[in-house]
């Protein structure tokens, strides 16, 4: 009963962490696209987009989503490879 408790929980942060990531990167594209249009994404890299440009408030919150994405991907990895 402990082990499902915890398993919960875990779930629920993983969901609340990577939904944070999703909305702030929302709010980018929407300011982008507000500020400079869609020739914003034509443009422009990817990388000056998502990241060079962005506060340290906004990299802050994209953090937890981009770790939990690798964690995610080489954990579903690791399970096919030897699960």
């Amino acid at each position: 009963m402990q082990t499902n408790k915890l398993t919960l929980i875990l779930l629920l942060l993983f969901a609340a962490l990577f939904l944070i990531s999703v909305i702030t990167l929302t709010v980018i594209q929407m300011l982008l696209l507000k500020e400079s249009g869609w020739r914003v994404f034509r443009e422009r890299s990817i990388m000056t987009l998502y990241w060079t440009d962005l506060s340290g408030k906004e990299r802050t919150l994209l953090w937890p989503g981009i770790i939990l994405f690798f964690l995610i991907l080489f954990l579903g990895t690791v399970s096919k490879l030897f699960g």
